[in-house]
């Protein structure tokens, strides 16, 4: 139950989809349209990578679009842009990257 995400639905109470997810998820933000959930996770040493995630993930089908890998500690904030063409990531070392996410879900 910690290693997931899960959308609820408040009129119903019920939960509309559920992801599994690192159980070291720190971040989680919304685009303006509500369309996309992005994610983020603490850097995990146990396991053998050089970047950490940050996952995009559309939300009326809780299929996992993207996955950016950029950032070497823990991703600690995740904002869009007004417009949704710009996801960005800030971590633990004091980084902030912008991702154009133009590719992605289009223009």
């Amino acid at each position: 139950m910690g290693n997931q995400i899960r959308l609820w639905d408040v009129n119903s109470c019920q939960t509309s989809w559920t992801l599994p997810h690192d159980p070291y998820l720190r971040a989680l933000a919304f685009s303006p349209c509500g369309k996309y959930l992005a994610s983020g996770v603490w850097w995990n040493r146990s396991v053998e990578t050089e970047k950490v995630p940050i996952r995009l993930w559309e939300v009326a089908t809780g299929e996992n679009i993207a996955t950016f890998w950029g950032h070497p500690t823990d991703v600690q904030d995740l904002a869009f842009s007004p417009d949704g063409a710009l996801l960005a990531s800030g971590s633990f070392d004091g980084t902030i990257l912008l991702w154009d996410l133009k590719s992605v879900i289009g223009s």
